[in-house]
């Protein structure tokens, strides 16, 4: 080393301090492992280096499970979480209140419905049929009247709900985002809070929110003002039959506060445990080299396989318990149906009541029925929301001890680099029992190059960390110019500092940008998604190394959270909803051919558009939210390399920079294009309703068909059709786990040019270490018109220690890859 320059002065510093430790040994035990500071003068030769400051301590490698005061607060204990996170949809609250009326208008019309619907089956006991073909006439415009009214609030509730569930779900999550990189560097400390586990919560907690938010909030509203109308003209037409009914709403609650509870606790344990699996998943795959290296691949698959078994058996004893309540709330309706046909039948036999009132309440309280039994089944999406409020305002409400974000605080005009640090003391607030620095004193003058030289572990990292107020200290204080470095502005600060990381990791981004950075169901569906995310990973892992140049980790882990949450959403309960009601409607059908064929025909020539309609509400569903995933895979591959390389961010404040990457979401216009079709298909129902009657009012006259039969064919109907219209939210969750399941599999069906997996080939017992590269070409995939090695030969014989010497880029880490068929 002929030019001796300021690196090759550093070195024999850190070897001459090496040797001096050496003679020590044994002499000042506090001493081994403290820093050393060599100042070189750029006036100066490299020889006149001097050595100051001190360090009586040492920093350890030792983790305890004690955390930061501030984190000891683990529960929610504020008023109700879900209805502070709605609060958050204050500005579009005029959306909201047009939205809710479009609701209570769509719940009034079915027990409307109800009411026209008796006073139809009245129509045929007139004799004269010249009043009844009047009477039909017009009640057959009510109905088209209820379709068209039906088509315009369906369209609004949608579509007003979809801009503000969409818009809480994104402000949510650019809110926890922007929380996150308020957080001081000690919050990041905590084992809880690694990249893994807040990369998992960023992806599930806003959805879970989402999933009781918008458009549920609205079918709960629908529901709630169906259920309301629908007992109000109970009781004007029918008051006692309407409190015997009431007399079975107790257990109906019961079982619907006890489903809501039980899933409140399983959602909290299931979302502990899927956090840790987040973390063994994103830490697996951000390291997939070093993985890949020391073929550890199916070990960690292995481990997140383990931490899935919780989730899993949870599911199990839920399944059964939930089934039981399901079950329960639905034949409560049978048995409540059973009694007021018995006391309705005592009541007309003793004139206090005619058959249409009967008829009428019978009709109000079912549709209401219908309405408690879709509002239950929606009970787990809401228990998913309130766990998922509960941990979101802990973390707005965390106070971090140094704001990011923070814009108070001075800036200097004449500062010209004089640091002081004197006598500082200072602990890593998640280790307090071990001490990392006591009494250290440097001063950094202007214009001279400063080298903190030690041992791994002394305490180099931390001066810097302080330096820059990534933590507050212990004890002592560092001057910038004379002035306290906590009464300066933080943002000003770092931005004075240049810094360049022991081990720099670049963004997802341009070089430009980056150097310029600064029941069964219940059981089925449960293993299948824990069979989908353990396929799903062992697939991820088993990808050749070029997979992930073009495949980030915060995409992936993205899929592996967000994406299998949708699969599991519309593979469970809400597949055994939807294909119950699609078994109604063919019963239903079935019934009515039996009944009355004609007339069940000519109700029938409206269902083709009925069905089409259904089909495109699917295709366009799961079209967008396949769109809508691959949104939130970018935005989740943002928030990893942000969080992963959070250090780097606070020291360049980027964080105001990083949470605007955040990508947009289409939603809204899934709404609006599903209030339109859903609209349609009720429009396209009351019509099948006039029809009917207007062709079983003929058929009564012209060939005397039977009241009776007319009544059970169209009821038979009836049933078929809300069947279809109550399965249409489920099979929008079931379309949603379609486009997310595609995506998937895109990724599992992706067949890997180097596998782990693959059996074939020579296994070499009497291996003995001798290398042999020769003309070996190669270029990243990803970047083929780059040749990273060109007719590349060398030798590496056993026994020798070999040296890949070169500048960076030169393409010595390739070599080392190459040679593992990474």
């Amino acid at each position: 080393m002929n030019a001796r320059g300021v690196y090759h002065g550093l070195v024999e510093a850190q070897n001459l301090h090496l040797n001096e430790n050496d003679g020590k040994k044994g002499e000042n035990d506090e001493d081994d492992d403290m820093p050393a500071v060599y100042v070189y003068d750029r006036t100066k030769s490299s020889s006149e280096h001097v050595r100051r400051g001190t360090n009586t301590s040492t920093e350890k490698y030792e983790m305890t499970d004690k955390t930061n005061e501030a984190e000891a607060v683990t529960e929610y204990t504020g008023p109700s979480p879900f209805f502070k996170m709605l609060a958050m949809n204050r500005p579009e609250l005029t959306i909201i209140l047009f939205a809710c009326l479009s609701c209570i208008c769509n719940g009034g019309i079915q027990p409307a419905f109800g009411v026209v619907l008796s006073k139809v089956i009245a129509v045929f006991q007139i004799c004269d049929h010249g009043v009844q073909e009047r009477r039909i006439l017009m009640y057959i415009l009510i109905f088209i009247g209820f379709g068209i009214l039906m088509f315009f609030t369906m369209f609004l509730q949608s579509f007003l709900f979809s801009i503000s569930g969409e818009t809480l779900t994104q402000r949510l999550r650019s809110r926890i985002f922007q929380t996150l990189l308020q957080q001081d560097v000690a919050y990041f400390d905590q084992p809880e809070n690694n990249t893994g586990a807040l990369c998992t919560r960023l992806a599930t907690e806003a959805s879970d929110v989402q999933g009781a938010t918008g458009i549920r909030i609205g079918t709960m509203l629908q529901n709630v003002s169906n259920l309301g109308v629908g007992m109000i003209l109970a009781f004007i037409y029918g008051w006692s039959l309407t409190l015997l009914m009431l007399a079975f709403v107790p257990f109906m609650i019961v079982a619907g506060f006890l489903q809501t509870y039980l899933m409140t606790g399983f959602a909290n344990k299931d979302k502990k445990a899927l956090e840790d699996a987040g973390k063994i998943a994103v830490e697996t795959i951000s390291n997939i080299r070093t993985v890949a290296q020391l073929t550890k691949e199916k070990h960690f698959g292995d481990e997140y396989c383990k931490l899935l078994e919780f989730p899993y058996r949870n599911s199990l004893k839920r399944a059964h318990v939930f089934g039981f309540l399901f079950s329960l709330t639905d034949s409560i309706m049978f048995f409540a149906q059973a009694a007021l046909f018995s006391f309705g039948a005592w009541r007309v036999e003793q004139g206090a009541m005619t058959f249409e009132n009967i008829m009428l309440v019978l009709n109000c309280i079912l549709f209401g029925a219908m309405a408690v039994g879709q509002t239950a089944s929606m009970s787990p999406d809401y228990s998913k929301a309130i766990a998922s409020s509960k941990k979101i305002l802990l973390l707005f409400d965390r106070v971090p001890t140094i704001d990011n974000s923070s814009s108070v605080g001075k800036k200097l005009e004449n500062f010209d680099g004089e640091i002081v640090l004197n006598n500082l003391e200072f602990h890593y607030p998640n280790r307090r029992e071990v001490q990392v620095l006591k009494n250290f004193n440097l001063t950094i003058e202007p214009h001279k190059q400063i080298a903190l030289v030690g041992s791994s572990g002394c305490g180099k990292s931390t001066i810097i960390q302080l330096l820059e107020h990534f933590y507050n200290l212990t004890g002592g204080q560092i001057l910038i110019n004379q002035n306290e470095l906590s009464t300066l502005n933080l943002q000003w600060w770092r931005s004075q500092i240049g810094f360049v990381s022991q081990e720099p990791i670049l963004f997802d981004a341009t070089i430009r940008e980056n150097i310029a950075y600064v029941s069964f169901w219940s059981i089925a569906c449960e293993r299948q998604t824990r069979r989908l995310r353990e396929t799903l990973l062992r697939s991820i892992l088993s990808k050749e190394i070029a997979y992930f140049d073009t495949h980030k980790t915060g995409q992936l882990s993205t899929r592996l959270t967000e994406d299998v949450n949708k699969v599991h959403d519309g593979t469970g309960d809400k597949l055994g909803s939807a294909l119950q009601f699609i078994a109604s409607f063919i019963a239903g059908l079935i019934l009515g051919f039996i009944k009355g064929w004609k007339l069940t025909l000519v109700i029938l020539s409206v269902s083709p558009m009925i069905v089409v309609s259904a089909a495109i509400v699917t295709r366009i569903t799961a079209t967008m939210t396949s769109q809508e995933l691959k949104s939130y895979a970018k935005a989740g591959a943002i928030a990893e390399e942000v969080l992963s390389s959070i250090r780097t961010v606070f020291s360049y404040n980027g964080a105001a920079y990083e949470s605007k990457r955040s990508a947009k979401i289409s939603g809204i216009r899934k709404g609006g294009f599903n209030g339109i079709l859903i609209g349609v298909v009720w429009l396209l129902m009351f019509c099948t309703y006039a029809l009917g009657f207007w062709y079983g009012a003929k058929l009564v006259r012209e060939e005397n068909f039977s009241i009776g039969g007319i009544l059970i064919v169209f009821f038979s109907l009836i049933t078929a059709m809300f069947g279809l219209g109550q399965a249409a939210p489920h099979l929008q969750s079931v379309a949603q786990a379609q486009g997310a399941a595609f995506t998937l599999w895109q990724i599992i069906d992706t067949l890997s040019t180097i596998t782990i997996n693959n059996s074939d080939g020579v296994k070499k017992e009497d291996l003995i270490g001798d290398i042999k590269f020769t003309n070996v070409n190669f270029v990243y995939p990803s970047r083929s018109d780059v040749s990273v090695l060109n007719r590349l030969s060398f030798a590496a014989q056993r026994g020798q220690t070999t040296a890949l010497v070169g500048s960076s880029g030169c393409g010595k880490v390739n070599i080392s890859i190459l040679s593992r068929n990474s």
